[in-house]
């Protein structure tokens, strides 16, 4: 497989490797998928943990309705939280 990454991603993986962290650049970008997989597991996680709160509340009569005003503030809530992960990705 081969891949491209932006310039300023690949330096700092040859930085890593010229450090000696990594044996090679394979090396560095399979930490690096891995790592990507393990948050992808956590957050997957955090997520069911919480359907499993919020459904335990719906049962318990402590559930709110979900109409336009709740719909919009998850919207903003996901817009900031995806424009902060794309910020953080570079």
């Amino acid at each position: 497989m081969r891949i491209t990454i932006p310039a300023h991603l690949e330096a700092f993986v040859k930085e890593k490797v010229a450090e000696g962290r990594y044996r090679n650049t394979d090396e560095a970008v399979g930490d690096a998928l891995r790592l990507l997989k393990d948050r992808d597991k956590q957050e997957f996680k955090a997520l069911r943990a919480l359907l499993k709160e919020r459904a335990k509340e719906a049962k318990a009569g402590k559930s709110v309705a979900f109409d336009a005003k709740v719909r919009d503030g998850v919207r903003q809530r996901g817009m900031t939280r995806l424009a902060s992960v794309t910020k953080a990705r570079g």
